[in-house]
């Protein structure tokens, strides 16, 4: 996480850092694919959930 803020960002203050670190996480939790749900962003992997609860369901 620090290497990709630092790279990609100059922070300019405190509150800029609270901003580009809470969107950071926002995108990391939504969007990065996670080897642990076998490379799908966490919300691919919940849409999937979803769509396999409803045909089960």
């Amino acid at each position: 996480m620090r290497d990709e803020l630092l790279e990609d960002n100059c922070i300019e203050n405190l509150e800029h850092a609270h901003t580009v670190v809470a969107h950071w996480s926002w995108h990391y939790n939504n969007f990065h694919p996670h080897s642990s749900l076998g490379y799908l962003s966490p919300r691919q992997y919940a849409e999937q959930c979803k769509q396999e609860n409803t045909v089960n369901s």
